[in-house]
């Protein structure tokens, strides 16, 4: 405490035992109880080792609302936590919840989302499919769309043939185009020298490594350890 001189009335107590504390120390220690250690309980700080607590209308007193409807928070997360329940946001709008834990779809409460989504992965709700499953066609299907180049003619999605060496790509409207630059001037217009199939294999790793780093952590290493390198 800061050992400073107050009259007692612009003091707070603890609610057992009545030691005094000015409203500055007070709001010092909740602010950091509140906002770092995500308390839902303030207790008294002398150094004597009193746990008793301080009573919300002592708070009020010298903590500013903002505060107060903190603590209200944390009361009320600690006391969902105690209920067994656990807290959800929803990945579209950001309104948060709480489900019953041994439950993995999370209905979003806000009037006009209604989004429905997985509590683990926080993607679209798949019960009953797996995390790792949905996080691995994800994989999948990110790769395979990393191999598409349009036609710069007819805008068709063009796949091209692995192993053939050359840039270039023919379209099934017979237009040929560099694959890795799409230049439709004719083989060796461009300086493009590396082979398609390289590129190819750069842009699909990329892709699917990018993938795998937008799962959530609970669903990233089920099963997706090493997914990337046996794709390609």
């Amino acid at each position: 405490c800061c050992l400073e001189e107050f009259v007692k009335d612009k003091m707070c107590s603890c609610q057992d035992s009545g030691h005094l504390f000015c409203r500055k120390c007070v709001r010092k220690y909740a602010e950091e109880e509140l906002y770092s250690n995500r308390k839902s309980v303030l207790c008294c700080i002398s150094t004597e080792g009193c746990k008793s607590a301080f009573n919300t209308r002592q708070l009020e007193r010298a903590l500013p609302q903002k505060m107060i409807e903190k603590l209200r928070e944390m009361q009320y997360l600690s006391d969902m936590k105690k209920a067994g329940k656990v807290e959800c946001d929803c990945p579209k709008c950001g309104c948060k919840g709480f489900i019953p834990k041994e439950e993995k779809t999370f209905s979003c409460p806000r009037v006009g989302c209604l989004h429905k989504s997985c509590r683990l992965c926080h993607r679209p709700a798949h019960e009953p499919i797996e995390c790792s499953e949905v996080a691995r066609t994800h994989v999948e299907e990110s790769m395979s769309t990393a191999r598409i180049k349009k036609c710069p003619r007819c805008t068709r999605q063009c796949i091209p043939e692995m192993g053939r060496g050359c840039t270039y790509v023919t379209c099934s409207c017979g237009q040929n185009f560099c694959y890795v630059c799409g230049s439709r001037n004719g083989y060796g217009s461009c300086r493009c020298t590396r082979p398609h199939d390289l590129t190819e294999r750069v842009a699909v790793r990329s892709a699917g490594n990018n993938a795998v780093g937008r799962m959530s952590h609970a669903a990233r290493y089920e099963g997706l350890d090493g997914i990337v390198e046996r794709l390609i």
